[in-house]
């Protein structure tokens, strides 16, 4: 018989958002203090904000240090390269870290198999990789509004 509840999971080590949505009262980090993400993400999910604003600084960092300051902020092309070096790194990361398999356990002490989860990574229930495509996807689309002048970056 498998169990999953929030108190059979502590015993087992494994943290209480494995299986389902992780809210703020039911996160590990409520025993210690509020999570802020806790409700809108599970396991890394968060790593999606991470990815693609850190990918849009660090863009606008490189790119005003080697071609001038303001240049990042005067073209559109620098934004899509942050927008879809985000998107790479969710869609790699993101299959890497929700690759892995339910685990079956034995608890010892009454002899029962345990089922944990599958590793689920996800923002907004959208699994990480999954925000890699909407990225290239979204890319794509402001790419072909901003040529086609119907928008300006």
């Amino acid at each position: 018989m498998a169990r999953n509840s929030l108190a059979d999971s502590k015993v087992l080590g494994a943290t209480a958002c494995t299986g389902s949505p992780c809210f703020w009262n039911e996160s590990p980090l409520a025993e210690g203090g509020d999570s802020i993400m806790g409700f809108v993400s599970r396991g890394h999910g968060y790593l999606v904000l991470v990815f693609y604003v850190g990918a849009l600084v660090l863009t606008q960092l490189i790119i005003d240090l080697i071609l001038g300051k303001g240049f990042y902020t005067a073209h559109a092309w620098p934004k899509y390269l942050g927008i879809g070096l985000g998107a790479l790194l969710c869609w790699v990361v993101g299959r890497w870290l929700n690759s892995g398999s339910a685990k079956r356990l034995m608890d010892l002490e009454t002899g029962e198999e345990v089922v944990l989860p599958a590793p689920s990574h996800d923002f907004f229930y959208i699994k990480i990789e999954y925000w890699g495509l909407i990225g290239a996807v979204g890319c794509l689309i402001l790419t072909v509004l901003s040529e086609m002048g119907l928008i300006r970056f």
